[in-house]
């Protein structure tokens, strides 16, 4: 009679396996909201399209029918800008520090967006 072998799990199967789950763990919500799988969590914020005559509460028109804020211009203001410097804000994150990553100049900070019709306070 022969000696009954436990079955053993081959260790790229294991390697394989744990990947997977790894990966799972990590961006399985990701890839739950892009199957569109997963109800909106309370509390989360939600894009969504802004429909061409809402209101937006945060732009203040000339008139409110002319007042798309997403088209415009982009125009220099060294009266108002930069509103913080970049390292006293907490909300930037570490990787998009253009200042801590070498950029010498902070010509880029003098620029806003300027929509046509309306003002952004």
């Amino acid at each position: 009679m022969g000696v009954l072998r436990k079955p053993r799990l081959s260790p790229y199967l294991f390697t394989l396996l744990t990947f997977i789950v790894f990966i799972t763990i990590l961006y399985g919500e990701d890839f739950i909201c892009i199957f569109g799988q997963l109800e909106p969590i309370p509390g989360r914020a939600i894009s969504r399209p802004v429909k061409k005559r809402e209101k937006l509460a945060f732009a203040i028109g000339k008139s409110e029918e002319k007042c798309d804020v997403f088209k415009g211009r982009w125009v220099r203001d060294e009266l108002t800008r930069p509103l913080y410097e970049e390292s006293e804000c907490p909300y930037i994150q570490p990787q998009l520090t253009c200042q801590e990553h070498g950029r010498p100049d902070t010509e880029y900070q003098k620029w806003r967006w300027q929509p046509h019709g309306c003002d952004l306070p």
